[in-house]
C-alpha cells in the first residue's frame, strides 16, 4: 500500500492509501515479431514484418556504409545480388524502433 504525504509551510496532509499490484511487464515492441530469412542467403532475403504495415530497410557493409535502402509495406523482398560475399547488418526501422539482423551473403 502506498500513501502520499505533502508538507507545505509546516502543514502536513496525507492522502488515502492505495494498493498497487504489479502483474508484469507488457512487451510493447512492434518489431518483436519481425523475421528476416534466409541467412545465409544467395542474394534474396524475405522480410516478414508481422503486425507492422510499413518499414525502412537498410543494409550496412562491414565498414558501416549503407549499401541498400528500401521502404517496404506489409512483407517484402530485398534483393542482395549486387553485394559481394560476406557479412552485412540489415536494420528494420518503424516509426519509433529499429531492429538489427546479421545477414551472410554466399
Amino acid at each position: 500500500m502506498y500513501a502520499v504525504e505533502i508538507t507545505k509551510n509546516g502543514c502536513l496532509d496525507t492522502f488515502d492509501c492505495y494498493t498497487v499490484n504489479i502483474l508484469g511487464i507488457v512487451n510493447t515492441s512492434t518489431l518483436s515479431d519481425v523475421r528476416v530469412y534466409p541467412s545465409p542467403s544467395s542474394g534474396i532475403v524475405f522480410i516478414d514484418l508481422g503486425e507492422i504495415k510499413r518499414a525502412i530497410i537498410r543494409v550496412y557493409d562491414i565498414k558501416g556504409k549503407v549499401v541498400i535502402r528500401k521502404e517496404i509495406e506489409n512483407n517484402g523482398v530485398v534483393e542482395l545480388e549486387i553485394l559481394q560475399t560476406g557479412s552485412y547488418i540489415l536494420t528494420v526501422a518503424s516509426e519509433n524502433e529499429k531492429k538489427k539482423f546479421n545477414i551472410i551473403i554466399q
